[in-house]
């Protein structure tokens, strides 16, 4: 009993060891471009959308990006997140297309990456209706 009991200690010190540890949140360098996001359709309903991604400087020019990607998750717990990503757009806009998968709360983040390899990233809600 006490060799099971130890064992299931020694595991459980072992995968508190393996988790990923907490970063320190990052901040945006003066010159990171700005994130603006709308969504492609008449209502944000379940099913399938596209997000329109602006990416302008800080006055507002566009800026060309090497990729966009948007990961959505709900505001609650045991939802498997939405993925999309693009490489193409024209002018600091780009078209990401998404499915949402069900309706309520949702907080998409969106990561721009650029030629020079800097990242931005900007958070957006959104209410989704079933």
């Amino acid at each position: 009993m006490i060799r099971t009991t130890a064992l299931f200690v020694v595991i459980g010190f072992a995968l508190i060891g393996c988790r990923e540890s907490a970063q320190p949140p990052t901040t945006t360098p003066e010159g990171t471009p700005q994130i603006d996001i709308t969504v492609d359709t008449e209502s944000t309903r379940v099913g399938d959308t596209v997000l329109i991604v602006t990416v302008t400087d800080t006055a507002g020019a566009p800026v060309d990006a090497q990729e966009i990607r948007v990961r959505a998750d709900m505001t609650h717990a045991g939802m498997m997140p939405v993925l999309g990503q693009t490489d193409s757009g024209e002018d600091g806009r780009y078209r990401v297309p998404l499915q949402w998968s069900m309706g309520g709360s949702w907080t998409v983040t969106v990561t721009v990456v650029l030629p020079n390899g800097v990242t931005a990233e900007d958070t957006f809600d959104f209410e989704i209706e079933s």
